[in-house]
């Protein structure tokens, strides 16, 4: 459903998984793109800043919470995680 732009039948599909499968990164971080795709940006924001503390990648997550802030008009927030990716 993501790669043919079918965001909201992706995002029903993630939540209809069991809930141990949807808490799974991977999951948690697809349903986070979509939600973005769909301009629920606040809730993708909440998605990457919870999975960034415990990323394998957490530099991936901050540049993704930069560009979510950054969407939002939240620029000094933006700029702060876009920092900490260049750090």
């Amino acid at each position: 459903y993501f790669r043919s732009k079918h965001f909201a039948a992706a995002v029903e599909q993630i939540r209809l998984l069991p809930e141990d499968d949807q808490r799974t990164e991977s999951a948690q971080s697809l349903l986070a793109n979509c939600l973005g795709e769909l301009g629920e940006v606040e809730e993708q924001l909440a998605i990457y800043q919870r999975l960034a503390p415990m990323a394998k990648d957490p530099l991936a997550y901050n540049l993704r919470i930069g560009l979510a802030l950054r969407t939002l008009g939240r620029f000094k927030e933006a700029a702060a995680a876009f920092r900490a990716v260049l750090a």
